[in-house]
């Protein structure tokens, strides 16, 4: 299952679901949008999607950041009963930048969110004026974060990521976490 979001509406980005039997062809499983990035009040104009979790109980959360060329970007929290919705918006972002100097006093965006036995591992690509980094953050609740002080992973002094580390996506596996990200 995969939910993404489409830029076909002028100033709105509209959220479809769509699910595969083997990973490589997507299929579609409605036309019209799950929810579109007007539904969020802090979300002007826009968001991006980029990690969904279902709980235990069976209700869907999306993790999306922000898009806005003259604010910090953040990172906000929706719940549905199911991916077709109707998808509720948390009233105020979940994780917000950090103070001037910090790894991710410009933006927090790209969570990749994870559920483990009896809390919550968020990473997500900070941005200062130094540049971006991965960051990550805890939770009892997937609501309410706690940051590392330091970054998780930062780019190499040289080489295909040297420029720049971002969009983290992280899973569990029976080897431990693996961490897959943008570099530049």
């Amino acid at each position: 299952m995969f939910i993404n979001g489409f830029h076909n509406w002028p100033g709105v980005i509209s959220i479809g679901y769509f699910s595969s039997e083997d990973g490589v062809t997507w299929e579609a499983q409605q036309e019209e949008p799950v929810w579109i990035s007007t539904n969020v009040s802090y979300a002007r104009p826009g968001l991006d999607v980029s990690s969904v979790i279902v709980e235990d109980d069976g209700t869907w959360v999306m993790y999306f950041h922000t898009v806005n060329s003259s604010q910090s970007w953040e990172i906000g929290r929706a719940t549905a009963p199911s991916p077709f919705g109707p998808w509720t918006a948390d009233p105020a972002p979940v994780l917000s930048t950090g103070p001037t100097g910090s790894f991710d006093s410009i933006h927090v965006k790209w969570p990749s969110v994870l559920k483990t036995s009896d809390s919550y591992v968020m990473y997500y690509g900070g941005q200062s004026q130094s540049g971006t980094v991965i960051g990550r953050a805890t939770s009892d609740d997937g609501i309410e974060w706690v940051k590392d002080a330091l970054p998780v992973l930062t780019s190499a002094n040289s080489g295909w990521d040297a420029g720049s580390i971002d969009r983290p996506e992280v899973q569990k596996t029976p080897d431990g976490y693996v961490m897959i990200y943008q570099g530049g």
